[in-house]
């Protein structure tokens, strides 16, 4: 890795995300093993923003000891190794975001849900809150049933 010695320590700490990074890449997804990244994420950009929840809720606990104990040292995750994981996560979370993971579905949405090519919209029921459920008993009927307004699925 080489840095020059008027470069920003924040540049410094990506370049040294982008080395770990790469470093667990080729532990966790090499030639030998059939794991994509992008297995690691069944439901999208929700499991990659809970890998980045838990890395948030290990640096609040890590904080925490070290107010209140100045001399606790972590034993196996430093407060830095935290925080470049969690820049690793939200660099895959924007990676998805651009279908950009290995093993990556691009015809699913951002959540990995199989999106219809034809129509472009979500595959599945549509599912209406209780809101949406007032707003279309209040419109007026004009003769039609509520199958005319859903489509028929009864098939």
């Amino acid at each position: 890795m080489t840095t020059n010695k008027s470069e920003r320590a924040s540049v410094k700490v990506l370049r040294e995300c982008i080395e770990l990074q790469n470093q667990k890449a080729s532990d966790y997804q090499n030639d030998v093993s059939s794991v994509k990244q992008a297995d690691y994420y069944r439901l999208g950009v929700d499991s990659i923003y809970d890998m980045m929840h838990t890395k948030m809720l290990r640096l609040k606990s890590l904080m925490e000891t070290a107010k209140s104990n100045s001399n606790n040292t972590p034993k196996f995750e430093s407060l830095k190794d935290t925080a470049k994981d969690l820049i690793n996560y939200a660099s895959f979370f924007a990676a998805w975001l651009e279908n950009g993971i290995d093993g990556q579905n691009p015809d699913n949405d951002m959540f990995n849900r199989p999106v219809s090519k034809k129509d472009n919209i979500i595959d599945g029921p549509i599912v209406l809150s209780e809101k949406d459920e007032h707003i279309i008993k209040s419109l007026p009927t004009h003769g039609m049933n509520k199958s005319s307004y859903y489509g028929d699925r009864s098939r």
